[in-house]
């Protein structure tokens, strides 16, 4: 190659870089802007602050750091790092699919205390001093919604792990649904919102929007998966103390599970097929001796239908759905000890 196109190929690539990280920076500026209108429409713009922006031209996403979340001055939420990591919308910009993740949600427990007694503010935070709340709680989420307006199909899948405790998630369909739709039932939201309503009646009123339209939802892949972290130790300690009794903590803790599992199977409800309450019953012990998670899943593979808009244009129970113990027959639940 001569000299002449090795230094017009070094200046184009040069160009190119340049011209990248120069449509970057403007990028993330018109996603601040976003964000902004977007903290202001929802009356948000006093309480929601945020650090670095950083967008990636690759696949339309983005990431925020350090998202803090404060009510009367006192800091609730804080989030590490939200990160869309596909945005694909149509040619009207509506959303058609979004993959986003949510790092390090965190819940402060001491410094939220001590924040509302500086604040003088009263705090839904009360501390069992038997039972000591971490100093911490971490979580992280991620979402997947897909949007097929051809079809008016909705399709999410979302999990939430509270790092090393708790894993939740839930994958579905919604059919009837198109981004008209969701863009009516997100002004109704922020409607609300303005008008000061609580976020339970919003949810509602988003609920009723989305319901009015949806014609089938079908879920698949129910999760939940906790562990002990020796709340049933802990709490033979303590009767033991109360009682003077001397045995031995795992003693107790052998004889509490007993009692456990016994009621579990006592207070079982007749539409449960007894071989589940045993394995119910059976999971208990690798939860509480060995540390082991407690996981419940349902729906796991083929999605099941839970509600369907009968003859009568209303949204029911998808057909066959005629009791508890057809609903847990569709669901096909399990439980056991697998791993988060």
């Amino acid at each position: 190659m001569s000299r002449k196109l090795t230094w017009g190929a070094l200046a184009l690539a040069v160009l190119a870089v340049g011209g990248y990280f120069g449509a970057e920076r403007y990028a993330e500026t018109r996603m601040r802007e976003r964000i902004d209108a977007e903290l202001a429409a929802a009356e948000l713009a006093g309480h929601v602050t945020y650090g670095e922006v950083k967008a990636n031209l690759f696949d339309q996403g983005g990431t925020v750091r350090d998202i803090v979340l404060t009510e009367d001055g006192v800091p609730v939420w804080r989030i590490d790092r939200a990160t869309v990591r596909k945005y694909e919308t149509d040619a009207k910009g509506h959303p058609l699919r979004v993959v986003t993740e949510v790092s390090g949600v965190h819940l402060d427990f001491p410094g939220w205390d001590k924040a509302c007694r500086e604040k003088g503010v009263a705090c839904d935070y009360n501390p069992d001093d038997g039972n000591p709340s971490p100093d911490e709680v971490i979580a992280d989420a991620d979402i997947d919604y897909r949007m097929d307006d051809a079809a008016k199909t909705m399709q999410f899948r979302y999990g939430v792990t509270l790092r090393g405790l708790i894993e939740v998630g839930l994958a579905g369909t919604v059919t009837g649904l198109d981004t008209a739709a969701l863009t009516a039932a997100s002004e109704s939201a922020k409607g609300a919102m303005q008008s000061g309503l609580p976020p339970a009646m919003v949810s509602l009123i988003v609920a009723a929007d989305l319901g009015r339209n949806a014609e089938r939802i079908a879920v698949s892949d129910f999760r939940v998966a906790m562990r002990d972290l020796g709340g049933l130790r802990r709490q033979a300690e303590r009767r033991a103390r109360a009682e003077g009794d001397a045995r031995p903590p795992e003693a107790l803790v052998a004889e509490d599970l007993d009692a456990a599992q016994a009621a579990l199977r006592d207070s079982a409800q007749a539409w449960v097929p007894k071989e589940f309450t045993a394995a119910m019953a059976d999971a208990l012990k690798p939860f509480a001796l060995e540390g082991k998670p407690y996981r419940i899943g349902a729906a796991e593979g083929a999605p099941v239908a839970l509600f369907e808009r009968g003859p009568t244009g209303s949204l029911g129970l998808a057909p066959g759905l005629t009791d508890v113990r057809a609903l847990f027959d569709a669901l096909h639940p399990s439980v056991g000890n697998a791993p988060l």
